[in-house]
């Protein structure tokens, strides 16, 4: 019985990890600057970053006054949690049946109180950003396009607009008031 019950331990912790990441992988802290000036040198990378959140129609994004607004940052929450969607709200209140799994790479999320509270704030946004947040994700590039002088990073988001950073914690959470 001993060694049945160690048997399901260890499949527990091996399905559901204490943490959002391996442990043993390096998290690279960087600025939306960066991430705009080199997106392929942080593609697949779990990176830490900072900035505010927009959500609405067609929206779910972290920029910053830094950033350009030529390659925008797609958001999406990783592991079993869909994001909330202002299509179709019923949809995110509905766990995902399978891990969210990008370019063969499985995503997983800290489903915490911080995170909650993200959450519940991205669901009452409007189309501006009402949210300052550090994250940490997994940052997929997508592909480059180059249209006139400009080298635009897409792949993601509405009509593969944008990179992608999938959300898996959410380390600090604040509003914006106006």
């Amino acid at each position: 019985m001993k060694q049945l019950l160690k048997k399901f331990a260890v499949a527990c912790a091996m399905l559901f990890p204490a943490s959002s990441f391996a442990a043993s992988e390096e998290i690279v802290s960087t600025t939306l600057c960066e991430l705009a000036s080199h997106p392929d040198s942080f593609n697949h990378k779990l990176i830490k970053v900072a900035g505010e959140v927009t959500h609405g129609y067609r929206l779910f994004t972290l920029t910053d006054a830094c950033k350009p607004n030529l390659s925008s940052i797609w958001l999406n929450y990783g592991g079993l949690v869909n994001p909330p969607s202002v299509f179709n709200p019923q949809q995110a209140d509905a766990p995902r049946l399978q891990q969210m799994i990008v370019e063969g790479m499985p995503t997983t999320l800290l489903d915490d109180a911080l995170f909650i509270k993200f959450d519940k704030m991205v669901s009452t946004m409007s189309d501006r950003p009402q949210a300052k947040a550090t994250i940490v994700g997994r940052y997929f590039a997508g592909h480059p396009e180059q249209i006139g002088e400009f080298k635009l990073w897409k792949g993601y988001g509405p009509m593969n607009c944008c990179t992608l950073l999938v959300i898996q914690q959410v380390l600090q959470v604040e509003g914006i008031s106006y």
